[in-house]
């Protein structure tokens, strides 16, 4: 038996292998959805698989129009497909995960909302206009907590303002200080009392331990988690470029041999845009070319 967290490393391809099956209603489609009744992790990492590879900012209830696809019936039977597993998903995941879920998307528009303006102004105002964005954001998230998309584990509760800030290339990329109280960190445990409503999914996993997805590994001493923010790039391929070298970093442990691997987290979120998980204490390309 596949473990949970094996199977979230295979996500992007197993969605893309729903392409291909023969009915909607798929052995494949309800292996996703009854793993995703057992670990949290694997919902969360679905749910943004599933949002970012469908148009517009609802895309559960977003009405697709063929007519605008360069392969109109493929394209739009994929995306149908799609969105029935995503409600589906959203049906069946509890209400705790499905306040997380609204409350990223809130998070998300103010982010979006930040990195266009920053881009669009300018130079002697971008400091000023991502000031009072995270100020905003800021206010938000102290009147409410919310998990970050990249790890349903940091409950992110303000911004550090004087930490975040921009940087200067084609994008404008932005940088976010999450600032996090410990004592919320896990809450969203309690989902899983509400994950045994559906009786139509065959879990064929009964006796399977929920694995725990909530330590505070991601957060450092201060309880501030850097992340960047991106609008214009396909975040799609870092992911891609960074499973391929998580998988085989675990093969390579596997046969112990440990290369000292380290992988950030990268997780799109929409149409050319996403959050990027930023390592500290690290030096750029550049800086090591100069230097």
């Amino acid at each position: 038996t596949v473990l949970n967290d094996d199977l979230v490393d295979f996500l992007p391809q197993l969605l893309e292998a729903i392409k291909h099956e023969t009915w909607a209603n798929s052995p494949l489609a309800n292996l996703l959805l009854s793993r995703s009744l057992l670990s949290p992790k694997l919902a969360h990492s679905l749910y943004w698989l599933l949002t970012q590879s469908l148009p517009g900012s609802s895309p559960q209830n977003t009405t697709i129009n063929t007519a605008e696809m360069e392969s109109s019936v493929k394209v739009a039977r994929y995306r149908r497909r799609l969105q029935m597993i995503l409600r589906a998903l959203e049906i069946i995941s509890g209400q705790a995960l499905r306040n997380a879920f609204l409350k990223q998307q809130v998070l998300l528009q103010h982010l979006k909302s930040a990195a266009e303006e920053v881009k669009t102004v300018k130079d002697s105002n971008r400091s000023t206009v991502l000031f009072h964005h995270m100020e905003q954001l800021n206010n938000h998230l102290l009147h409410t907590k919310t998990p970050i998309p990249l790890s349903l584990a940091i409950i992110a509760s303000g911004v550090d303002v004087k930490s975040s800030s921009y940087f200067p290339s084609n994008t404008f990329p932005i940088k976010i200080a999450f600032t996090s109280n410990p004592d919320f960190q896990g809450e969203i445990s309690s989902m899983d009392d509400e994950r045994n409503i559906n009786q139509n999914i065959n879990l064929g996993a009964h006796g399977t331990k929920t694995e725990s997805t909530f330590s505070n590994e991601h957060l450092n001493k201060s309880n501030i988690s850097y992340a960047i923010y991106k609008v214009g790039d396909d975040l799609r391929q870092d992911q891609l470029t960074l499973q391929m070298i998580r998988v085989m970093d675990k093969l390579w442990l596997k046969k112990g041999l440990d290369m000292k691997m380290i992988t950030f987290k990268c997780v799109p979120t929409g149409d050319r845009q996403g959050l990027v998980e930023l390592v500290t204490e690290a030096k750029t390309l550049k800086e090591i070319q100069v230097s």
